[in-house]
């Protein structure tokens, strides 16, 4: 009985991260609506174009998450590593010839009338892979070469693929998520604050040997004086 309750008592909802990401939700629609106004209106003759495409999305969203909610979680242990591999294999069909370069990066994969972005896959199965690995690793996740060289390595081979096509900011993204889920996991500080010097170090490097990812930098000084080019970004 007691571990029966147990699982029970895990598998209620977090109502307290599910009220966050409402939230963040919520602002993230009413920005939207505050900033494409005036280019849907131009462009669309509807001021509500960009909204209301964006409210269809986060409906589908919440549709799938509360699908989702209701998977058993012992198969989504099962599929983590198919949809880890799915997603390298996205990345990795992004960097062969024949595909459609867009701005100088390859980031998009068109599928007939669609287009899908991997990088929005990788996240989720990143984000999968590192919330099974720091759950059921405990025992080791403090130790260097079991509990920090693999998550490590996983997430260093999709930001070189990122890096590849280029894509900087995804990189950077996936890095977060891998310091703050490792953080949350208990991975030991020292090993989290020598690797954020480390991609630090790295990530200075890559901004100064490219120009235009150095002038968007530089930008942010006074990004209205090149609103239409680096300060757009």
């Amino acid at each position: 009985m007691g571990g029966t309750a147990v699982k029970m008592q895990q598998a209620k909802p977090d109502f307290w991260l599910l009220g966050l990401a409402l939230i963040l939700l919520g602002l993230g629609l009413m920005t939207l609506l505050s900033a494409s106004g005036i280019v849907a209106e131009k462009v669309y003759s509807d001021p509500l174009y960009f909204f209301k495409r964006q409210v269809l999305f986060a409906a589908a969203g919440l549709a799938v998450m509360a699908f989702l909610a209701l998977v058993p979680r012992q198969l989504v242990y099962k599929l983590q590593y198919p949809i880890l591999l799915l997603a390298l294999l996205l990345l990795v069909v992004t960097l062969l010839p024949g595909v459609t370069k867009i701005k100088g990066a390859r980031r998009w994969l068109n599928l007939g009338p669609f287009g899908i972005q991997p990088m929005e896959f990788a996240k989720i199965a990143l984000v999968m892979y590192l919330a099974y690995f720091l759950s059921t690793k405990q025992a080791i996740i403090k130790t260097f070469s079991k509990g920090v060289i693999p998550p490590f390595v996983v997430t260093g081979v999709f930001c070189g693929l990122l890096l590849m096509q280029p894509d900087f900011g995804g990189a950077a993204v996936l890095s977060f998520l891998l310091f703050f889920m490792c953080l949350a996991g208990g991975t030991r500080l020292i090993y989290l604050v020598i690797s954020a010097l480390i991609a630090c170090g790295g990530a200075y490097f890559l901004v100064i040997h490219e120009a235009y990812r150095f002038r968007r930098i530089l930008a942010f000084l006074d990004p209205f004086k090149v609103a239409r080019d680096e300060g757009y970004q």
